[in-house]
């Protein structure tokens, strides 16, 4: 029965889990959405919400209230699903990203992770002042510099310039790999004023503790310019 179905997302077993979403979604019993909201109020197993989730999604049943609470729930895994089912409906629902913005200080980076993709394509100034919160933050992982990028298209040269004030006084490989790579897609852009921007801010004002972001901003243009040719 539907019913038996729903349970079945408690399983401690993959296979039973899965499948039983599988035959959920093939069944398409009108029942099922109410039945999965109960599950997600009254269970105790954070696999099973993350379940839940993406089947009221598959099945447009998505409840708004529902999803603002896993945002916040204490397990990271149900917040992250949460925030990839939240992107979904931005558009419809604007007011998801106040609960979205509230995630940027999450505890956990894939948390994070996800919300910097998720912010990719919302600019106001509160957005773009939580994906460069994440970027300080996790500036050392790549992943975050090439989600971050993504996020940034058309703007890096100020992503860089702001991430330069902030970061440059204490040197590290991925700061240093995040500097060249930004250099990078503004070489890549052939975006004539934004290069000299470049060039400008890493040959000029020269200090004893500038060289190795100069550098490093130099290296990626020049490896960007050279492959363009």
């Amino acid at each position: 029965t539907t019913e038996q179905l729903v349970q079945y997302l408690t399983s401690n077993n993959s296979w039973w889990r899965r499948n039983a979403q599988r035959l959920l979604m093939d069944k398409k019993d009108p029942q099922t959405p109410a039945l999965l909201l109960k599950l997600i109020d009254t269970t105790k197993s954070a696999t099973a919400i993350v379940h839940a989730l993406w089947l009221l999604e598959g099945m447009h049943s998505i409840d708004i209230a529902t999803l603002n609470m896993q945002l916040h729930n204490p397990v990271a895994g149900v917040r992250e699903n949460a925030v990839k089912i939240a992107e979904l409906h931005l558009k419809e629902v604007p007011e998801l990203e106040k609960e979205l913005l509230a995630l940027q200080d999450d505890a956990d980076a894939k948390v994070r992770y996800q919300l910097l993709c998720t912010l990719g394509d919302i600019h106001d100034a509160q957005a773009e002042a939580a994906k460069q919160k994440i970027l300080m933050k996790d500036i050392d992982d790549k992943w975050v510099q090439v989600a971050a990028l993504a996020a940034a298209y058309g703007n890096e040269y100020a992503m860089l310039k702001n991430s330069i004030a902030v970061l440059s006084s204490k040197p590290s490989e991925g700061k240093a790999l995040f500097f060249a790579n930004c250099a990078g897609v503004i070489g890549l852009s052939q975006r004539i004023g934004d290069i000299k921007n470049v060039i400008a801010l890493a040959t000029t004002n020269n200090t004893s503790t500038s060289g190795w972001w100069q550098s490093a901003c130099l290296k990626g243009l020049s490896t960007a310019l050279s492959a363009k040719g």
